[in-house]
């Protein structure tokens, strides 16, 4: 799909992640792989590990078909990482991180990746967050790398009537 999106000159994508038992970031909207692969067992991504989840294949989800997905050579897909997608997506579109909020704890471990692919520019982290727990990230982020760090870019999803306090926040700080 993201391949899709970069040929047919797509500006962004969005993605969701979820973090499996031993640390590697999926592309995968649900906590479940339950819906999206062979898996039927109750355990969620974050029980798993990525090794786990590679045992069990995409399925196809369009028109409703429950069938494996097989690339051109007939080889079965399996759940690609974060990682893959930083390097598909390096140079060519932006992504949407979207419910980064969810990964909060994660968020150095996270930037870190993102960094280490030269994405800074291309990745929206996005979520609902407030003023504080950004500025709070930006000195984190400084103290680690230094005052001239690249920042991450964000976009909230903080009401209209709760913006202009949010925004006024952030501007003093810049």
């Amino acid at each position: 799909a993201i391949q899709d999106a970069i040929d047919n000159k797509v500006d962004i994508v969005e993605l969701d992640i979820a973090r499996t038992k031993d640390g590697v970031y999926v592309l995968c909207h649900d906590s479940s792989i339950k819906r999206t692969t062979t898996y039927t067992g109750s355990l969620k991504v974050s029980d798993m590990t990525y090794a786990e989840i590679c045992k069990y294949p995409l399925l196809q989800y369009t028109g409703g078909s429950r069938d494996v997905y097989r690339d051109e050579n007939g080889n079965t897909l399996v759940m690609p990482t974060f990682e893959d997608a930083l390097k598909l997506c390096h140079g060519k579109i932006m992504i949407n991180l979207d419910k980064f909020t969810s990964q909060w704890s994660h968020r150095m471990e996270l930037y870190e990746l993102v960094r280490k692919h030269d994405c800074l520019d291309l990745v929206m982290f996005k979520g609902g967050y407030d003023a504080g727990k950004i500025l709070g990230w930006h000195k984190e982020i400084k103290a680690k790398y230094g005052t001239d760090a690249k920042m991450p870019n964000f976009a909230t999803m903080n009401s209209n009537r709760d913006a202009a306090p949010w925004i006024k926040e952030i501007k003093a700080h810049h």
